[in-house]
């Protein structure tokens, strides 16, 4: 990862340079979580990697997606005035035709909620996010897909954990509208299985979501999916619990 950085460091355009070699080796720390507090050239080399250009994104992304599972990177790139700024530099990752920015730029956004800082900036920006990694997320190989499960599975468990469910009524139900349609996108059993942990999550003991969910003829999608993926059992048993949600919660 970080010879990869030296080479494209040699070849992005001057303005995005590191100049100094030993800050591109300080990297090393953060990636492996070995910083508790940030000091300055830490700051200033992670602010010029944001800004390289698409074609050599990628090994930054990879150091800021393990960077970011620190408390001392998170609290700083997501507690900071900057946040939506950089939401939408790395959401813009995944609209790339690089496959390989695609999955980084996915796996940033998981790892982020490992912190506080990280979810915080997660529930405001959660609509920017969801819709980016909706539309292009699933369109990946498996790494990238099952990336785009855990990501929807991350914001399961953070609507969960707010004590005032009435206020997320609205993102709850564009959740299952959004999973409804991705799930039979999907083609990796693995990236299925956490989706369908994600709606199960949503859809226990919540007859409004089950109702909408029954609207939405998903237990005649999740039917086919158990159809589908026979060689998975832990894949089909949580599509028909999900099934049995919705029969046994739904509003006629």
């Amino acid at each position: 990862m970080l010879n990869k950085l030296k080479e494209f460091n040699a070849q992005v355009p001057p303005e995005n340079i590191i100049s100094n070699e030993e800050d591109l080796d300080a990297l090393k720390d953060l990636v492996e979580c070995r910083v508790n507090t940030l000091e300055e050239r830490h700051v200033r080399t992670l602010e010029t990697l944001l800004q390289w250009p698409s074609e050599f994104i990628f090994p930054a992304l990879d150091v800021l997606r393990c960077a970011i599972r620190s408390n001392a990177v998170n609290s700083l790139v997501c507690g900071g005035a900057g946040g939506s700024q950089l939401v939408a530099r790395i959401a813009s990752f995944i609209t790339s035709p690089a496959p390989a920015n695609r999955m980084l730029a996915l796996r940033f956004f998981v790892n982020m909620f490992l912190r506080e800082a990280g979810q915080r900036l997660a529930d405001r920006e959660w609509e920017k996010i969801l819709k980016v990694a909706s539309e292009f997320g699933f369109n990946g190989n498996k790494n990238t897909q099952i990336a785009l499960g855990s990501l929807y599975l991350n914001f399961v468990l953070l609507c969960n954990s707010e004590i005032e469910q009435e206020a997320n009524t609205f993102r709850l139900q564009w959740l299952v509208r959004s999973m409804a349609e991705i799930i039979s996108r999907l083609s990796d059993p693995e990236a299925q299985f956490r989706l369908l942990l994600a709606l199960g999550t949503l859809l226990h003991g919540n007859k409004d979501l089950c109702t909408l969910a029954s609207r939405l003829n998903l237990a005649d999608t999740l039917s086919d999916l158990c159809t589908r993926g026979q060689e998975s059992a832990k894949l089909v048993q949580c599509a028909q619990q999900c099934i049995n949600h919705v029969f046994d919660n739904a509003t006629p």
